[in-house]
């Protein structure tokens, strides 16, 4: 009966967390979302800010280095690099 009980704790944990960071995703997305429709046809230099925010929310969402690479982490949270992200929300 006691395994039971932890396999149950131990489920519930996993729910909670995965809970968690999804909340902390749809946050984040509609944060970067907002208003991305003023800032089609700028250059990159302009975007190169909101990258930065989305980077940052990435790495934090899944416990990253500040050197770990951004490219698999996007992948990892099926996330759009902030330029495509307002081509595709415009289109």
């Amino acid at each position: 009966m006691s395994f039971v009980i932890s396999r149950i704790d131990f489920v519930s944990d996993i729910a909670i967390f995965v809970l968690k960071r999804d909340v902390k995703l749809q946050l984040t997305n509609s944060r970067i979302d907002y208003c991305n429709s003023v800032l089609v046809g700028l250059p990159v230099s302009t975007l190169a800010s909101p990258q930065q925010v989305q980077n940052a929310a990435a790495r934090l969402i899944l416990s990253l280095s500040r050197r770990s690479h951004i490219a698999p982490a996007l992948k990892q949270l099926h996330w759009l690099l902030i330029k495509f992200r307002i081509i595709f929300n415009h289109a």
